[in-house]
């Protein structure tokens, strides 16, 4: 892919204004997306942020976990499970008596189904019924 020179793009008479950039907007995210597939997102984000077009990329939660930031602020805390220790984000909200803390683990799957259809109106039968027919 042949690299796009800027100048090629701003002298180009396909874009010298508003109106032709529209009837030639294919043409013109053609030429940025070719632009922005030859470098990483990390790179892109920089230049693109550097040029003044506030920009930020979409982060996977490996690179978000670890970050200064997130360790700082005390945003993970260790939940015990009957499998293992697990990591989570807990509430960060700063108050002046302090910051909210994860009093249990994740419910496990199913683990209040019976609790919540008692609250819906199921009796102990039904739910049961409802198990055997593996509807839950």
């Amino acid at each position: 892919m042949r690299t796009i020179d800027r100048a090629d793009v701003l002298d180009d008479p396909r874009f010298t204004d508003w109106f032709r950039r529209k009837e030639n907007e294919t043409a013109s995210h053609a030429i940025i997306e070719g632009a922005l597939a030859a470098e990483d997102a990390k790179s892109c984000e920089k230049r693109l942020n550097d040029a003044g077009a506030p920009c930020a990329g979409i982060w996977r939660i490996e690179e978000v976990i670890d970050r200064p930031q997130i360790a700082t602020r005390g945003a993970l805390e260790v939940a015990e499970t009957r499998h293992d220790a697990v990591r989570l984000m807990g509430s960060r909200f700063q108050t002046a008596h302090g910051a909210g803390r994860l009093d249990t683990a994740p419910p496990e799957l199913g683990m209040h189904t019976a609790e919540v259809l008692r609250e819906a109106g199921y009796s102990g039968e039904e739910t049961a019924t409802l198990r055997l027919k593996a509807v839950i």
